[in-house]
């Protein structure tokens, strides 16, 4: 049965499918390096700078496939179906960072992966 959303237009439930894995989880998170601006003749904070916004991807699924993200690797770059734009992280490649397969008695294979994406970076 297809999930049914009531009352809630524009709401995404499921997630898109990824190449190589039967995808369990999808975590993107996006954030930037701060300079705080103190001023020593007031004693607080005047302003801040914020800089070089990054997105960070936590991937996991069942592996089904030997290409797509099976077949990551440390440093190579991802193709990913899911969001990878937005929140101040708009463009540049997603790249692997690390890898983590699981297998364990009365379980499927796994993996886990993790990736950076920088906007400069194509």
């Amino acid at each position: 049965m297809e999930p049914i959303l009531n009352n809630l237009s524009g709401a995404q439930f499921l997630l898109d499918p990824e190449s190589g894995i039967i995808i369990s989880s999808f975590d993107r998170n996006v954030g930037a390096e701060t300079i705080f601006v103190y001023d020593h003749s007031v004693g607080y904070d005047v302003g801040s700078v914020y800089f070089n916004a990054t997105a960070t991807y936590a991937i996991s699924g069942i592996l089904n496939n030997t290409s797509g993200i099976a077949a990551a690797s440390p440093g190579i770059a991802l193709v990913l179906s899911n969001t990878t734009t937005g929140n101040g992280v708009d463009d540049g490649g997603v790249y692997t960072d690390t890898i983590g397969i699981s297998h364990g008695e009365k379980a499927l294979r796994s993996i886990s992966v993790s990736a950076t994406q920088k906007p400069g970076i194509p």
